[in-house]
């Protein structure tokens, strides 16, 4: 007697979307293929023009040779039916394509669909090859979806480059998130969010409103009078011209002169952020900028504890905690400040400072 033939068990339509998500985010990368919703499955794809024919035009008016052209987004609903019996739900996106040609296109998606088949690859490789498998695209005169940038800049189209306000808008993201990162990575938390701002603002004011005696560093402040200054501790004259100026922390000089020293604004700013409801994001990234340059863990065993630069002009550090010294520049512990910061070393006690009439 032969052995009987068991048929294998079909995959679930929940372990076919899995599946397909993996690939396309192994194909596409992870940051193309990124989740809306955490209770739902609903995903965004960001559909790139990273090969377009050499030359490639776009026709608008006039033809126009074009080596960029911006993401397409396609926004997909999985559900429980798909892809057993129906395609899932889509939108796309364009700013520079047509409604007429938005639904031509979909319509055509729409036709590409067999049952138990997943077919968003499919559906990414057809947009791909509507847009650029050509060696032009043709911009629809009439009914332009959107009409045009949807940012303030409401150009209908950037031939070479995406949007400036949109490349800025994710410079920030990008910068946003990388800072975030190396907060963590220095042990910051959000219960160090207040006492550190206060010493990085009070810090980052006496710097801006002060300068340092030429000859023994001390601060000096001008509430008055003619330029003539006499230092107290060195017993030396100079001119306010000729005091020396430490090379200010841009984040944190631009933070002071945005938000001043008022820590409860800056505290909101950043709890907005935790909660998502940021608008700004620039004055985020710039607070968060000052927070890291300014400050540096004890890299002592044991410690670890956050320190503020007490001044842009001096790298050694004490530590506010173990009371041990540490070099702001290098982030490295050492017992003799000369040895350390000895002549032919990488690190200096003090960054280079300049007279103001230079």
């Amino acid at each position: 007697m032969g052995t009987p033939y068991v048929s294998q068990p079909s995959f679930s339509n929940l372990q076919k979307q899995q599946d397909e998500l993996l690939v396309l985010q192994s194909i596409f990368g992870s940051e193309n293929i990124r989740s809306l919703n955490s209770n739902s499955q609903q995903y965004e794809v960001s559909i790139e023009f990273d090969r377009l024919p050499t030359p490639f035009f776009l026709k608008h008016r006039t033809t126009t040779p074009v080596t960029f052209l911006p993401p397409i987004i396609l926004t997909i609903q999985l559900h429980d039916q798909y892809p057993s019996d129906y395609s899932s739900t889509f939108l796309l996106t364009s700013f520079y394509m047509s409604k007429r040609q938005l639904q031509e296109l979909c319509e055509k998606m729409d036709s590409l669909f067999i049952q138990n088949e997943v077919i968003v690859y499919q559906w990414i490789e057809l947009i791909k090859d509507e847009v650029c498998g050509k060696s032009e695209f043709v911009l629809d005169e009439e009914d332009m979806d959107g009409e045009g940038c949807q940012q303030p800049c409401k150009e209908t189209y950037h031939s070479e480059t995406p949007c400036p306000q949109e490349i800025e808008a994710i410079r920030l993201k990008r910068q946003h998130e990388n800072l975030q990162k190396q907060l963590v990575a220095i042990g910051f938390t959000p219960k160090d969010h207040e006492y550190l701002l206060k010493e990085i603002l009070a810090y980052e004011t006496i710097e801006l409103n002060t300068r340092q005696c030429p000859n023994c560093r001390v601060k000096i402040e001008k509430n008055g009078g003619c330029s003539h200054m006499f230092c107290q501790r060195c017993r030396t004259s100079f001119t306010w011209e000729q005091a020396l100026v430490p090379v200010q922390n841009t984040a944190t000089t631009l933070l002071v002169k945005e938000l001043g020293d008022d820590v409860d604004k800056i505290l909101k700013h950043l709890k907005d952020s935790a909660a998502g409801e940021t608008e700004n994001l620039e004055l985020l990234t710039l607070i968060e900028n000052a927070v890291y340059t300014r400050t540096k863990p004890c890299p002592y065993e044991g410690c670890n504890q956050l320190n503020v630069m007490s001044s842009n002009s001096n790298n050694w550090i004490i530590c506010i905690s173990c009371r041990q010294s540490f070099c702001f520049r290098c982030g490295r512990e050492f017992v003799s400040p000369v040895q350390h910061f000895a002549a032919k070393s990488k690190c200096k006690q003090y960054v280079q400072l300049k007279r103001v009439m230079d």
